[in-house]
This record gives C-alpha cells, sequence and structure tokens, in this order.
C-alpha cells in the first residue's frame, strides 16, 4: 500500500454548470473522506468505471493553428488513437481548405478541453490520461 495518497480532481467545464454533475462530484468526495476516516459518516461511492494512471502519461494535445473549434469528446469519454477530438474551422481561408480534422494522438480518456471555442496557435486543447489502469 502507498503511504500518501494524491490525486487530481477535475470539477468540469467553466462554462457549464450541471447540478447532477456537482452532486455526483461532492458524493464521490465524500465516500473518499468517509473511506479514509476524515468524516465519520460511512459513504459509498457511485458504481462507475474508474481510472488511474501515472502523472508522466498525460498529455497535453494544442491546437496547429488558429480558429475556432468544435469539440467532439466530451470530458471523462474514452477515445482511441485517431479518433475525431477536434474539428478546427479557419474561415480566412478558401472554402475548401477551412474544415480541418484533428484527431486523437494516443488512446485514453479526455480529462477537459479549453472553455473557448476561439483559440490561437499553440492553445492546450485537450488534456489526455494515457495508458490507463482500470481501479476497482
Amino acid at each position: 500500500e502507498i503511504p500518501v495518497v494524491a490525486f487530481t480532481l477535475e470539477l468540469g467545464e467553466q462554462e457549464l454548470i450541471d447540478m447532477a454533475q456537482a452532486q455526483q462530484d461532492a458524493q464521490g468526495i465524500l465516500a473518499f473522506l468517509s473511506v479514509r476516516g476524515v468524516i465519520a459518516e460511512p459513504m459509498l461511492p457511485l458504481e462507475m468505471p474508474r481510472y488511474g494512471t501515472h502523472l508522466k502519461n498525460y498529455r497535453k494535445f494544442h491546437a496547429p493553428q488558429a480558429g475556432l473549434v468544435q469539440y467532439l469528446v466530451a470530458p471523462g469519454s474514452l477515445v482511441k488513437q485517431g479518433d475525431p477530438l477536434v474539428r478546427l474551422l479557419r474561415l480566412d481561408l478558401p472554402e475548401s481548405e477551412q474544415e480541418q480534422l484533428l484527431t486523437a494522438p494516443e488512446a485514453g480518456a479526455a480529462i477537459l478541453h479549453f472553455a473557448s471555442a476561439a483559440v490561437q496557435q499553440g492553445t492546450e486543447l485537450y488534456k489526455i490520461m494515457t495508458q490507463l489502469t482500470e481501479i476497482s
């Protein structure tokens, strides 16, 4: 057993308020604190698949150029290498060149995406957790 527990808690998009998801998140946090003995009330986590990885396996996915983006994968979703992640629109180009589909460079789980649809070249579009291990 590892004596120190460390994890990242992602609370979703700043552009979207989802009270049902917030309730699930709160229940998960309380269940964790209950298991660790921080709070006395026994609480069980919700049944759902859970994944983990080492920090070295987090990947950042950046915009190759400026434009408008349509995010195609919701945070928390699993992706395979080559799955579409983003549709990048460049309205300053000829119509036949305006749309570019950007794909997942590796398999994993999409953790979060940039809050805005307008991005500059180099903007971090997604964080992807790779080399997943299912946690029971």
